[in-house]
């Protein structure tokens, strides 16, 4: 009677609270099933009670010291068997989560990749670089073979970074200086940039690509624009244990409504919030760009 009133009635209730109280926290999710578990103990306890004083096993006499009995063996037992099962619910959610996590922020960073990819093969951008290199042969062939370098550079990175997840900042602003070189080359005086970085942020993680998309935004808001001569900062700083990033430049600016989805920075966005959740945050304020993540 009691297997039958407590067992399937807290099976079919952990059933259908179970993965709704894995969504939250570990401490809501164990006060949730303890207090779901021995509620339905009690019930049972009564229910089965109730049943036995109908039939005539149990005189009514002795419903309450039967019930007071019954309910404390059956809120233990329900908890022990509960919880093993919740737990076992719990945990085989969570690890799906994780690995649908996983598997987003995995497209999220081939997507990335794919859109960094196909402005640097773009027709436009490696008939310039080459230009500029044949260019560069006769007139400086010192700087025509570091450009053929950088170009090498960028492609490599692109194609390989993702695979290893996040990379250092340093290995970013080098590849970002690498790209902005290129387009110095293209542009003379029109481009110049600065970089800044404290020494002690170098090592921090960040995801590939990241600072990329921002300065290749910049590049496109400034050069492709105007004719006028075209300033991107890149400055990096710490605060608060979090990395605050900003890419600023002289142009027109654009506003929050031009973030698109599958635009580059939509997809950084999205890449920030797979991988940091809150704790990370990229906006926009007219020409400056800014990021920030967890140290």
């Amino acid at each position: 009677m009691y297997s039958q009133f407590v067992g399937t009635t807290a099976t079919f209730t952990m059933e259908w609270a179970g993965p709704k109280l894995a969504r939250y926290r570990p401490s809501v999710f164990f006060a949730g099933t303890f207090i779901i578990l021995t509620l339905v103990g009690i019930a049972g306890a009564v229910a089965s009670n109730l049943v036995l004083v109908a039939t005539g096993i149990v005189l009514p006499k002795y419903f309450w010291r039967n019930l007071n009995e019954g309910s404390r063996i059956s809120v233990v037992v329900t908890l022990i068997v509960g919880f093993m099962f919740a737990l076992k619910g719990f945990y085989e959610h969570r690890l799906a989560q994780a690995e649908m996590e996983r598997e987003r922020a995995l497209k999220l960073a081939s997507e990335a990749k794919l859109q960094s990819l196909e402005s640097l093969v773009h027709p436009h951008f490696l008939f310039n670089a080459l230009n500029s290199i044949s260019s560069l042969i006769h007139e400086d062939p010192v700087q025509a073979e570091r450009m053929v370098e950088q170009v090498s550079a960028l492609l490599r990175y692109s194609l390989d970074s993702v695979q290893g997840g996040l990379v250092p900042l340093e290995m970013e602003l080098k590849i970002v200086r690498d790209y902005l070189g290129i387009q110095q080359t293209r542009f003379g005086s029109r481009l110049s940039f600065s970089i800044t970085a404290p020494p002690d942020t170098l090592a921090i993680k960040l995801p590939p690509l990241a600072i990329q998309t921002l300065v290749e935004n910049s590049t496109k808001h400034t050069l492709s624009r105007s004719q006028d001569q075209a300033t991107i900062a890149v400055e990096v700083r710490q605060e608060a244990g979090h990395i605050i990033l900003e890419v600023r430049d002289n142009g027109a600016g654009f506003s929050e409504n031009q973030i698109i989805p599958g635009h580059g920075l939509a997809t950084l966005r999205a890449r920030l919030n797979s991988l940091f959740a809150e704790k990370a945050s990229l906006s926009v304020s007219g020409s400056t760009v800014r990021m920030e993540f967890p140290a």
